[in-house]
């Protein structure tokens, strides 16, 4: 898939890192669809710019601070050379007077927002992965908007890291907690805190303190007094696994709650400003995050039930596949492609037991929902087989494909709902999944068997590079190899 993708974005200690991060996730996932990714910005916290340099993405750093307001000719003259595709703004410096310059440069336009702080919004697809999205008014000349936390962008080691969330514990008290308030400096944020870190439930655990920009001489005198055994960490390299060491987490209300949901993880969460508090008020409304307090704290430590519930709250509003569904929409995909979780069962079942699905399947029989939920669950922990579901951009289940390796062989088999037949939606995903599945067993060969009387499954593996080979008996049916 062809096509370039211009990132602009900064960081710097009074902005924090949140923008740039999660623009990282989208230009992860825009690599991953074959796209061309350029971040440029300015970068004016260090290990942002380690990180940035172990991702592998080509970056260009821009000199200067961060303005109040970019100017749209410095912005233009940023961009002087770029390939005329797509150009992603995640800035609150970016105004409408930006907008309008990208576009009528002829520039296919991105905006990232989080609270519809500007007046007017011109753009090709506007972006906020807030809850509460769905709900601003925005204005301008605005085409498609993603909105809401099914979209938040996550960088790909969150995804990987998801399926550890199943086997988190909820000790009687939480023992591990991890205190995040974002990349920047926020020393002064941690001293209107610090009373709340005092009280004698947290003798006996560990505190480990993300400092992002703040001394961290600064943080220990702040904290001298919490009786947890504080560790401060200045720098952070594997935050999944910090985070699936926590039984609970304090967060600022950014973009970290959208990487704890994602891992399940416990937290309470403190608004440090403005644009965070209706990320605060709706985590709290939906169970997911207590707003942070002496007693919702003291509660969260001493309530395993209360962490277990707030976990299962957050797994099911983020998912991890936010920024490959970004790129689905800016690219046109018909579909995209996540693994399977066991939230999917029953949409399996109901996609696999209809009628026109058995009827050219290699067994014919219906399936018994007990059968079906025991097979699902051994599929989903067999290293031997990779489940995926077939979703729109929008996140609308399609159908499903599965990859099962059997010898040498990889056989591939996949049912789409009715609604998403001939509409190339079977092709795309084939291809799709079959370079997927190639990356784990580049070696194997990758087969399917469909029966001779479905012509719609025919055509649609041959379009994806599929060639027919010879009869094969399968369950007493009579089916044709065909091999990719």
């Amino acid at each position: 898939m062809a096509g370039t993708l211009i990132i602009r974005s900064d960081a710097a200690p009074h902005i924090g890192t949140g923008h740039v991060m999660r623009c990282i996730a989208l230009a992860c996932a825009a690599r991953e669809q074959g796209l061309d990714v350029m971040l440029s910005g300015r970068m004016g916290v260090d290990w942002l710019k380690k990180r940035l340099r172990a991702t592998g993405l080509p970056f260009r750093e821009l000199p200067g601070n961060v303005p109040q307001r970019e100017l749209p000719a410095d912005l233009l003259a940023q961009l002087s050379g770029s390939a005329k595709d797509w150009v992603v703004l995640d800035g609150y410096h970016f105004g409408p007077d930006c907008h309008k310059a990208i576009s009528e440069a002829g520039y296919k336009l991105l905006v990232v927002d989080d609270y519809c702080h500007l007046p007017e919004y011109n753009c090709d697809i506007l972006f906020n992965q807030n809850i509460g999205a769905e709900k601003l008014q925005y204005q301008g000349n605005l085409g498609q908007k993603l909105l809401g936390p099914r979209y938040a962008m996550l960088r790909p080691e969150f995804l990987a890291s998801r399926k550890r969330a199943t086997q988190r514990q909820f000790p009687p008290k939480a023992r591990h907690i991890l205190l995040s308030l974002g990349g920047g400096d926020f020393s002064n944020e941690l001293e209107g805190l610090a009373p709340l870190l005092v009280q004698k439930e947290l003798a006996g655990t560990t505190l480990r303190v993300i400092a992002g920009a703040m001394p961290e001489a600064q943080v220990r005198s702040i904290l001298a007094d919490c009786p947890a055994s504080l560790e401060v960490l200045t720098h952070v390299d594997d935050m999944p696994s910090l985070m699936h060491w926590a039984d609970l987490c304090v967060s600022a209300g950014g973009s970290t709650c959208w990487e704890l949901c994602c891992l399940g993880v416990p937290f309470l969460t403190i608004e440090i400003a403005n644009n965070q508090r209706e990320i605060v008020k709706g985590l709290a409304t939906l169970g997911v995050a207590p707003v942070l307090e002496l007693e919702t704290l003291r509660h969260m430590i001493t309530d395993a039930d209360a962490r277990r519930v707030a976990s299962a709250a957050g797994l099911t509003i983020v998912d991890g596949n936010g920024a490959a569904r970004v790129i689905a929409m800016m690219c046109k995909s018909p579909c995209l492609l996540r693994e399977a979780e066991p939230r999917d069962c029953s949409f399996v079942w109901q996609v696999a037991g209809a009628s026109e699905v058995r009827a050219v399947s290699g067994s014919t029989l219906p399936i018994p929902w007990e059968t079906h939920k025991t097979w699902y669950s051994a599929r989903l922990m067999d290293a031997g087989t990779h489940f995926y579901i077939i979703e729109n951009p929008t996140a609308t289940p399609l159908g499903y494909m599965r990859f099962q390796k059997d010898g040498d062989a990889v056989i591939v088999s996949i049912a789409l709902t009715a609604k998403a037949r001939s509409r190339g939606v079977g092709t795309y995903a084939l291809r799709e999944g079959c370079r997927l599945v190639r990356e784990y067993w580049p070696n194997n060969t990758v087969q399917a068997y469909i029966a001779p009387e479905n012509e719609a499954s025919r055509k649609a593996f041959s379009r994806a590079g599929f060639a027919p080979g010879s009869e094969v008996n399968l369950n007493g049916r009579t089916m044709v190899c065909f091999t990719y």
